[in-house]
Parts: structure tokens; sequence; C-alpha cells
């Protein structure tokens, strides 16, 4: 009962802090990793969607990532005429991680994103998304926790209607801070997630100012006991 009643107000607060924004963050990638060989997956819900990662090391140092984040307000019917929100976006990271002691970690990711936010048949408005993202945190068997201070820079791209799609030209550059906390067991923790969005000067695209979610996070090859020993 506990959990349906957290779902449910996490849906309500997709409705109404939409505001049927262009640019909606996502949730953050911090993996936090500590070797080689790593694969982390985390997924979530929040007021900014629902979100999905993908993290992987091929070797100590250098980290691949993925995350994907997505929501609809649908209307009344099941009609797609009645969707009357709709937000998709996707991006691929990649960059450099490295073990600063047995328990503290520093990562710098970097990629680049793309999707569109609005109605899926009368007015899609795509923009694609360059981001940085250094993050320093405390990886432990029990307990992550991570601050990454990100700078994404988001340039809108066209205007996509029934009849037609126009070019667009606007950007703006974001500072967006995000925590990340996860508590649980070695291998599977929960997590909660938070996130601010800073226009870095005056903006024509409509954004939301922050974002918070929860969900769990999965680690499948680390090996904890080389680092609580």
């Amino acid at each position: 009962m506990k959990w349906k009643a957290l779902l449910f107000l996490f849906a309500v607060a997709l409705l109404v802090t939409s505001c049927q924004s262009t640019y909606i963050a996502n949730q953050t990638v911090v993996p936090l990793m500590s070797e080689g060989d790593e694969f982390h997956v985390s997924m979530s819900v929040g007021t900014n969607g629902y979100g999905a990662q993908l993290a992987y090391s091929p070797y100590y140092h250098w980290v691949i990532a993925a995350s994907g984040n997505m929501f609809s307000n649908l209307g009344d019917s099941i009609s797609a005429y009645n969707v009357g929100y709709r937000h998709i976006f996707g991006e691929a990271l990649t960059g450099y991680y490295t073990r600063l002691d047995k328990l503290w970690r520093f990562e710098f990711l970097g990629g680049l994103g793309t999707g569109y936010s609005g109605h899926p048949d009368f007015l899609r408005r795509g923009y694609n998304r360059f981001v940085l993202q250094p993050s320093i945190g405390i990886s432990a068997p029990n307990v992550d926790i991570g601050f990454t201070p990100k700078f994404s820079f988001v340039q809108r791209s066209f205007d996509r209607s029934l009849t037609q799609k126009s070019e667009v030209d606007e950007s703006v550059a974001f500072l967006e801070p995000t925590l990340t906390v996860r508590a649980g067991f070695q291998e599977l923790k929960f997590q909660l997630q938070g996130g601010l969005s800073f226009a870095m000067g005056d903006t024509p695209i409509a954004f939301k100012t922050g974002f918070l979610s929860f969900g769990f996070h999965i680690n499948l090859t680390k090996d904890f006991d080389k680092y609580t020993k």
C-alpha cells in the first residue's frame, strides 16, 4: 500500500509540474565506478518522468554511458490526438573516472543528446543538448553519495506540426547541480536524485526549474571486497 501511495504522488507531481516545458532536465548518470569491467543499471520515476541509465567501463578510467527519459500526459481517450503533452529525450556519454581512495570517486563525463517536447502530432519542439558533468562522491558497500555540478548547452532545432516543419535557432546554457543518494545492499541500492536548472542568461526556451526522482540502482560486477578491507 505504501508503494502504491508513493507512485500515486509521483504521478500527480508529473501532471502538476510539467507545465508543458520545452526543456526538461533528465535523470543524471552518476555511476561512481571503481574499476574496469563494471556495469551499472538505474531506473527511476519522478517529476521529470521515467528514466533509465546504463554505464559500462571497458577498462579502468574509461566509462561509456547512455540515458533515456520520457513521459506523457494523457487525455480521456485512447486516441493519439488526446495526448496533450509528450516528452522524449535520449543521450550518449563517455568520460574519465578514478579512485581517489577506498571510498572517494571522481568522474568527468560529456555527451550529446536529442529529444522533443509537446503534442506528438500537432506541435513538437525539438532540441539538442551538449553536456559536461563532473561528479565527486563516495562509493561504499551500502551507501553512495554523489554531487554533480552539470553544465548543459541546449539548442532548439525545430518545430513540427501536422503540415510543416520549421527550423529554429534558439540556444541557452544551464547550470544544473544534482545530488544523488543511494542506500541498500552491495549490488542493489534504492536511489533518490534531485536537481535544479539555472538558465545562464535570458532564454526564449521554456524549461522546468528542477526535478526529484526515486528508483533503484544495480551494480552487476564490482568486487566490493577490494575496497572494504
